[in-house]
C-alpha cells in the first residue's frame, strides 16, 4: 500500500470552479442524473520540483473576485492530509494565490479565500491553478472539458496516483451591475473597463453628471463583436444633426478620470459635434486619457479626436492620435473650444483636415465679452490642411487665450495660414493672446504666424530655448517647481512630465520612445505598458555613479516582483522592443532571480540592442545579462534577434550571457562575450535552453560553473542550428565546449537535444563528463530508457580544447577546422556555394580562421 509521502493528492479540475465574487452566494445544483463523462485524458506531468499543477481557463462574468470554491470528496481516505494552493494567473503570470489545507477524508465544499479583494477584467481570459505541496514523483492524468457560462460538467473517475474526487457546480448569477462597477459618487466612480460600459454610458444621459473612471484599456475597432462605425459621437451625441452650429441634446457634465488608459480604433462618420464626447458642458472635467488611432469624419462643424466642443469643461493631460476631418472648427483634440473652457498639459498627434479653422490641437479657441478660452501647456505635431481660411499648428483661429504651447507638424491651407495660430481676433481688446509660444519653421514649411515665435528644429529641440521663454522643466527652479515639461537633449522636441517616455503612443506605428535611462527606468515602473511597443532613439548608461541611476536589485523591467520561489511573481513583459541598433551600458545589478534587462518575457519580441559592460550578480536562478527567463511552462517564449552582450554575469542555476533560461520561443543573431559564473546549468549565452531554437548565435567569453557547463549553453533540450563557442569553458561535471548537456529537460516527454551544424573552439576542462564540443548526450525516451541526443555535421577543435573526445560530434585539428571543405562536405551552407542552400550562412578567411557567421561580417563593414 503505498504510503502518504508516495500519493499525495493530485487535482483535477474542471472549467467552472465556483468563482466567488464579492457579495454572491453560491448555489450548487443537483448533480443527480449528469450525463456520463464523454471527453479524452491528457498525460500531465509534475513540475521540476515535485508539485503536482492543474489548470483551467475562465472568462469572469464579474469584476472581482474573494474565493473559490471546491466540492471535494477524498475517495481513499487513510493516505494523510494535504495543503492545496490555489492560484488566478493571467498570461503566466500569477495574480492571486491562497493555501487551504485538507485533511485526512474531507468530504465537503472547501473555501479557499484569497487575501484581497482580486480584481478581474470581464471579457479577458484567466487561468486557474491548483497545487499541492506534496513531493511525489509520479504522473497522473487528468479529465477535462468546457461549457459556456451555466453548463454543468461532473468528473467521477479516479485515476492512478488521484487521491481526491472533485465535482463541480454552478454560482448564482451575479446581480446585475451598472456598467463594471462603482456608484457615480465622486469617492466611487462607476467603473468603465469595456467597449459595452463605454456605449452603456453614452446611451445613458441621466448619468451624463456622474463620476467615472476607466479600470481598462478599450478598442473601440468596428471589426470587433459589439462595436461599430458610430454616426455620431460616443458620449454626449448632438441628437439634431440638421442645425449645424448648435449643438442639441444633453452634455456630459460629469468627470471622466482616465487612469493612464486608452481608447483606440474610435470610428465615426457623421456630421457635428463629433469625437468621443460631442460636447462638454458646464463642469465637465476629462482628464488622463488617451484617444489613438481614431478616425473621425464629418460633414459640418465641430470636430475633434476627443471632443467636438468643450463649453466651460477642462481636458487636462489628454491626447489624441489618428485621422480626423471635418468642414469647420476641427482640431486634433477638440474642434471649438468655447468660453471660459480649459486645455490643459494635452497634445495631439493627429493628421487634421478641413475647410476653415483648422488647427492640429484645436480649430477655434473662442473668446468675447471678457472670457476666454484658455489653452496652456500643450503642443501639437500632427500635419494641418485647410481647404480654406484660419489654418494653424495648434490652432487655426485664436480668440482666447494660448500660454506656453508649441507645434511642429507641416501645415497647407488657403488663407490666413500660420505655423502656430491660423488667424488671431485683436490683441488690442485683450483677445487672441499668445504668451511664450513657439512653432518649427522648418518641419512646419511657415514662417509666419499670428503669435508665437518661430524656431529651428535644432533650436526646437535645445532645452535653453524653451526655459529663456518661462518654461517650467523637471530638475529647475528658476521658472517654477511645478515640473511640467522634460526633454531629451538634441534627440526631441519637449514633453509633457506626465508622459512616461520621450515619444510615440506605443502602438506598432508609432512605438514609445526610450531615449533616456528615465525612460528606460519609467518603462520598468510602468507594468500597464508591458505589452506596448518601444524603440530606443539613443544610447543609455546606466553607470550607477550617475545621477538617476542606482545598483538596481532586480531586473529593470518585468522584474520578479517576490523573488521567492519557482513561480514567477509579477506580469512579464509581453510587448515588442526595438534597440534600433542602440546600446545600454553599465546596467549593474545586484539581486536574487531572474535578473537581467528584462526579469521575464513572454511571448515578446526583444531586438536589435547592445547590452555593454554589463555587471550582474544574483544569489539565485536564471539570470542574464539581457534576460533573465523567457518563455517558459505554459507560457510561449517569443523572440529575441540580432541582440548581444559584454560584461559579467554571476548566478546560481540556469546562468546565461545574454539568457539565463530560453524555453518555447525563438533566438537568432546574438551573441555574447561575457565572463559567465554559476553552479548548474551555465551557458556562454544561454544557461538552459529547452524546448527552443537557436541560430546563427556564438559566445566567445569566458565561462565556469559545477555541473552541466558549456561555452554557448549549459543545456540544450530544443534545437541549436549554425551557431559556434570559442568560449573557455571549466566545471566539474557534464562540461562541453559547445553544450554541457544535449538533452530533453523535463524527463519523459521523449524528444532529444539536437545540434546541427555547430562548431567550438575553446579550452574545455572537468572532472567528470567533458568533451570537446558536447559534454553529456543523453535523453529518455520515456521514463525509464536512456537514448542520445542528436549531432550532425558539428565539430570542436581538438587541439585548442584540450579534448581528444566528445559525447558529440567530431574532432579536427586546428588545420581541418580552417579549411572550407571540411564544413561544406558536412552540408554547411557558405557565402558563393549553392550545393548546401542558398541562405548564405558562413564565410571564412581559408587557412587563417574558422568559420564565421555571414551577419557578422555584414555588421563589421
Amino acid at each position: 500500500m503505498a504510503t502518504p509521502s508516495t500519493f499525495r493528492a493530485c487535482v483535477a479540475i474542471p472549467l467552472f470552479l465556483a468563482l466567488v465574487c464579492p457579495a454572491t452566494a453560491a448555489e450548487q445544483i443537483d448533480q443527480s442524473n449528469l450525463p456520463e463523462w464523454g471527453g479524452g485524458w491528457t498525460h500531465v506531468n509534475p513540475t521540476a520540483d515535485g508539485q503536482a499543477v492543474m489548470w483551467q481557463t475562465f472568462t469572469p462574468a464579474c469584476t472581482s473576485l474573494t474565493a473559490v470554491e471546491i466540492d471535494i470528496l477524498t475517495v481513499n481516505p487513510g493516505r494523510g492530509d494535504d495543503v492545496l494552493i490555489v492560484e488566478i494567473a493571467r498570461d503566466g503570470v500569477v495574480l492571486a494565490s491562497a493555501e487551504r489545507s485538507v485533511e485526512d477524508g474531507f468530504d465537503d465544499l472547501l473555501r479557499v479565500e484569497f487575501p484581497e479583494v482580486m480584481p478581474l477584467v470581464p471579457e479577458q481570459v484567466y487561468d486557474l491553478r491548483v497545487r499541492d505541496t506534496g513531493k511525489g514523483q509520479f504522473g497522473w492524468k487528468y479529465g477535462s472539458n468546457t461549457y459556456e457560462r451555466g453548463g454543468r460538467f461532473v468528473f467521477a473517475q479516479e485515476r492512478p496516483g488521484t487521491d481526491w474526487f472533485f465535482r463541480t457546480y454552478t454560482t448564482a448569477e451575479p446581480a446585475a451591475t451598472k456598467y463594471s462597477g462603482g456608484t457615480g459618487e465622486p469617492n466611487d466612480p462607476y467603473q468603465i473597463a469595456t467597449a459595452a460600459d463605454l456605449i452603456a454610458l453614452g446611451e445613458t444621459p441621466e448619468d451624463y453628471d456622474k463620476h467615472f473612471i476607466l479600470t481598462a484599456d478599450i478598442d473601440l475597432d468596428p471589426n470587433l463583436p459589439g462595436r461599430k462605425v458610430f454616426d455620431r459621437a460616443v458620449i454626449a451625441p448632438d441628437t439634431d444633426p440638421n442645425t449645424e452650429w448648435d449643438f442639441d441634446g444633453t452634455a456630459f457634465s460629469g468627470v471622466l478620470d482616465g487612469n493612464g488608459h486608452t481608447i483606440s480604433h474610435l470610428t465615426i462618420v457623421g456630421r457635428s459635434y463629433l469625437g468621443l464626447f460631442g460636447h462638454l458642458g458646464y463642469g465637465a472635467e476629462v482628464g488622463n486619457l488617451g484617444v489613438i488611432d481614431v478616425r473621425i469624419t464629418g460633414l459640418g462643424y465641430c470636430i475633434g479626436g476627443l471632443a467636438g466642443g468643450n463649453g466651460r469643461g477642462n481636458v487636462t493631460a489628454s491626447y489624441s492620435t489618428g485621422i480626423v476631418s471635418g468642414s469647420a472648427e476641427v482640431g486634433g483634440l477638440v474642434g471649438a473650444n468655447h468660453v471660459r473652457s480649459g486645455i490643459t498639459s494635452s497634445h495631439s498627434a493627429c493628421a487634421v483636415t478641413g475647410d476653415n479653422y483648422v488647427g492640429g490641437l484645436v480649430g477655434d479657441n473662442a473668446g468675447g465679452s471678457g472670457h476666454w478660452g484658455h489653452i496652456g501647456n500643450s503642443y501639437s505635431t500632427g500635419t494641418v490642411t485647410g481647404m480654406g481660411e484660419c489654418v494653424g499648428g495648434l490652432v487655426g483661429v485664436n480668440w482666447g487665450h494660448v500660454t506656453q504651447c508649441y507645434s511642429t507638424g507641416a501645415i497647407v491651407g488657403g488663407t490666413n495660414v500660420g505655423g502656430l495660430i491660423g488667424s488671431s481676433g485683436s490683441v488690442q481688446e485683450g483677445w487672441g493672446i499668445v504668451t511664450n509660444c513657439l512653432w518649427d519653421i522648418e518641419t512646419s514649411g511657415q514662417t509666419a504666424s499670428y503669435g508665437g515665435t518661430g524656431k529651428t528644429t535644432a533650436e526646437m529641440q535645445t532645452a535653453r530655448t524653451f526655459l529663456d521663454a518661462g518654461w517650467d522643466f523637471v530638475g529647475e527652479t528658476a521658472n517654477g517647481g511645478e515640473d511640467i515639461w522634460k526633454i531629451a537633449e538634441g534627440l526631441g522636441y519637449p514633453r509633457l512630465a506626465w508622459e512616461k517616455y520621450s515619444g510615440g503612443t506605443g502602438e506598432p506605428n508609432d512605438p514609445y520612445e526610450i531615449a533616456t535611462a528615465a525612460d528606460l527606468i519609467a518603462l520598468g515602473e510602468t507594468p500597464d505598458d508591458y505589452d506596448k511597443h518601444f524603440i530606443l532613439i539613443a544610447d543609455i548608461d546606466l553607470d550607477p555613479n550617475l545621477p538617476g541611476r542606482k545598483v538596481f536589485d532586480r531586473a529593470v523591467i518585468a522584474p520578479d516582483t517576490s523573488d521567492t520561489g519557482n513561480w514567477f511573481d509579477g506580469p512579464p513583459f509581453t510587448g515588442v522592443f526595438d534597440g534600433n541598433a542602440h546600446t545600454i551600458s553599465r546596467l549593474t545589478i545586484s539581486g536574487g532571480s531572474r535578473l537581467g534587462l528584462f526579469g521575464s518575457l513572454a511571448a515578446a519580441s526583444v531586438s536589435n540592442v547592445g547590452l555593454v559592460a554589463a555587471d550582474i550578480k544574483g544569489t539565485g536562478d536564471w539570470i542574464g545579462g539581457l534576460v533573465g527567463t523567457y518563455g517558459g511552462f505554459l507560457v510561449l517564449g517569443g523572440e529575441v534577434t540580432n541582440c548581444y552582450s559584454t560584461g559579467t554575469v554571476k548566478g546560481n542555476n540556469h546562468v546565461g550571457g545574454l539568457v539565463g533560461q530560453s524555453w518555447g520561443g525563438r533566438m537568432s543573431q546574438c551573441n555574447s562575450t561575457c565572463a559567465v559564473h554559476g553552479s548548474y546549468s551555465v551557458g556562454g549565452l544561454v544557461g538552459l535552453h529547452f524546448a527552443h531554437t537557436t541560430t546563427y548565435c556564438f559566445s566567445t567569453g569566458t565561462v565556469r560553473g559545477g555541473s552541466f557547463v558549456g561555452g554557448l549553453m549549459g543545456i540544450n533540450g530544443g534545437e541549436v542550428a549554425d551557431c559556434y563557442s570559442m568560449s573557455t569553458v571549466s566545471g566539474d561535471s557534464s562540461v562541453g565546449g559547445l553544450v554541457g548537456g544535449n538533452y530533453e529537460y523535463f524527463l519523459g516527454h521523449g524528444r532529444p537535444g539536437i545540434i546541427t551544424r555547430c562548431y567550438s573552439t575553446g579550452s574545455v576542462s572537468g572532472s567528470m563528463d567533458v568533451g570537446g564540443l558536447v559534454g553529456e548526450n543523453t535523453y529518455f525516451e520515456d521514463m525509464w530508457f536512456e537514448r542520445e541526443g542528436v549531432v550532425n555535421g558539428s565539430f570542436w577543435d581538438s587541439e585548442t580544447s584540450g579534448r581528444a573526445t566528445s559525447a558529440g560530434g567530431t574532432g579536427l585539428t586546428t588545420a581541418e577546422m580552417q579549411m572550407s571543405q571540411t564544413f561544406l562536405d558536412a552540408g554547411w551552407d557558405f557565402v558563393g556555394e549553392t550545393a548546401n542552400g542558398t541562405e548564405d550562412i558562413w564565410w571564412m578567411d581559408e587557412g587563417k580562421d574558422y568559420p564565421r557567421l555571414w551577419w557578422e561580417l555584414q555588421i563589421d563593414e
